[in-house]
């Protein structure tokens, strides 16, 4: 008698996965990672870092895949940290197998000095049946009328698309329990701060020398269903 057992596997950090015996098919999960922040060199409302966008979403229901066979997980890894001299890294993006399969893109770093927050990853540049996108990050203190950093945008969860930010406050992480939120931004003089798992902006610094947060890393989820025969079953029949 045939049994089906689901299972649900998740990564944080890109690997490999071999399919298991009985599995022909894979729904697939991606959450891109948050973009890095700005930083500052000023004291002025407007010299505040800004920043990063949080990481899209995006799920392909079916995924056709051979028992034995091994898969790449590519999970992205958060933008770099800004200073005053160079914006905010981009956030890396997450897929299964090849870019061309399924795929979340990263957040965009926010830039530094006053510069734009960084745009959350876009779902029109995702892959997948069920697409979201990250939220801004915060453009700066100017923003909130005062001496801040700007906040990082949330990401995308299956709830769908991830809070967006205009000033120090981080933006809200969409529903769904995978999803970070952004971080909020240095107030007074200091440095940003790291987005929250998964996917969160990092947020912008403020004040002479300091340096935007980083974005939080990626994530992928496999969930699947593996066919097996009971053999004991058989052979008591038989």
């Amino acid at each position: 008698m045939p049994h089906n057992n689901m299972s649900v596997q998740t990564f944080t950090t890109t690997t490999t996965w071999t399919a298991p015996a009985g599995v022909t098919s894979v729904q697939v999960e991606v959450w891109g990672a948050g973009g890095g922040a700005g930083g500052s060199n000023g004291s002025i409302p407007t010299s505040g870092g800004s920043g990063g966008g949080g990481g899209a979403y995006s799920k392909k229901n079916t995924i056709v895949v051979t028992p034995g066979n091994t898969y790449t997980v590519t999970v992205g890894t958060g933008g770099t940290a800004g200073t005053s001299s160079v914006n905010g890294g981009d956030g890396n993006d997450s897929w299964f197998s090849t870019s061309g399969t399924v795929l979340a893109k990263g957040g965009k770093g926010g830039q530094k000095n006053g510069g734009g927050g960084g745009a959350g990853g876009a779902s029109g540049s995702g892959i997948g049946d069920t697409v979201y996108s990250g939220g801004d990050g915060g453009i700066n203190g100017k923003d909130a009328g005062s001496y801040y950093g700007g906040g990082g945008g949330g990401a995308a969860d299956t709830g769908g698309n991830g809070g967006t930010t205009t000033g120090n406050g981080g933006g809200s992480a969409a529903s769904g329990g995978i999803a970070g939120a952004g971080a909020q931004g240095a107030q007074s003089s200091g440095n940003g701060s790291t987005g929250n798992n998964y996917g969160g902006g990092g947020s912008g610094s403020y004040g002479s020398g300091t340096s935007g947060g980083i974005g939080a890393g990626g994530y992928v989820r496999l969930t699947y269903t593996a066919s097996t025969t009971n053999a004991a079953f058989l052979l008591n029949f038989i």
